[in-house]
């Protein structure tokens, strides 16, 4: 008992200096250190960076290492190559962003793991470091053949109701219907109701770059009894778990359904 009351007058006794956040810093503790306080209010500015993508130029299959723009900030400038692709025969018509096609995938293999990020009041997210996921309502599933990465809607759009989950049995099913299918440009990311949609957007073939996927259909996953709050949450969780162990889910997610 003495040793920890002397411990806590010595820490009282350390006079304490606020050194403020680094301009490079990436993250910080809200402390004294950072806040230059101990209680009340402090005022904080946001210091918005854009994004550094990385770009890859292609001439069919073989990738063009020369003299290209190897990377952008968002919203910049891009500069095609200088150089135009020749092939005897035909006339270049201009770039275009790689697409991956979702039909060429076979929906009969099993992925080994999913991974969501949702939104608070819950915010359990999983798998998100593991697969790059930054940010909200999005998900992902790998694969052998690599990684499929997608977005959910909660919105107020209704479906019939053709999920079954059981966690008990580790049993999931899915029946295709029509109506539980939308095209690509019906919704967008966002938490406006409490209807579950999922979509593909992108794949990440097993040792190549990430491409833009097509088709990208909306599926209709579930939204029974579910708040706005749980829709935020187990919607990414079931597109992604949906993706990666329902057979019939992806024949419809992938655009393979009728």
């Amino acid at each position: 008992m003495k040793k920890f009351f002397v411990a806590l007058l010595m820490l009282l006794t350390i006079p304490a200096f606020a050194t403020g956040v680094g301009s490079g810093a990436s993250t910080a503790d809200c402390n004294n250190a950072t806040l230059n306080t101990y209680t009340g209010t402090s005022n904080l500015q946001v210091d918005w960076q854009p994004n550094t993508i990385a770009l890859h130029w292609y001439n069919g299959d073989t990738e063009i290492t020369s003299g290209v723009q190897t990377s952008c900030v968002y919203d910049g400038t891009l500069t095609p190559p200088a150089t135009i692709p020749t092939k005897t025969g035909y006339t270049f018509k201009g770039w275009k962003l790689r697409v991956f096609d979702l039909t060429t995938l076979d929906t009969s293999i099993n992925g080994s793991y999913y991974g969501y990020k949702d939104v608070p009041p819950y915010d359990v997210s999983n798998l998100t470091e593991y697969f790059g996921l930054t940010e909200d309502l999005t998900w992902a599933a790998e694969f052998s053949y690599g990684m499929v990465y997608g977005e959910a809607s909660c919105n107020t759009t209704n479906g019939t109701y053709s999920a079954v989950v059981d966690w008990n049995t580790n049993t999931f099913e899915y029946t295709i219907l029509p109506q539980n299918i939308k095209s690509a440009d019906t919704f967008e990311k966002s938490i406006t109701g409490a209807r579950c949609w999922c979509r593909v957007t992108n794949v990440v073939p097993t040792g190549k770059l990430s491409r833009k996927a097509s088709p990208t259909p909306w599926v209709f996953f579930t939204g029974s009894s579910w708040a706005i709050s749980s829709c935020s949450h187990y919607c990414p969780l079931y597109c992604g778990l949906a993706t990666e162990k329902i057979a019939e889910f992806r024949q419809a997610i992938y655009g393979q359904a009728n």
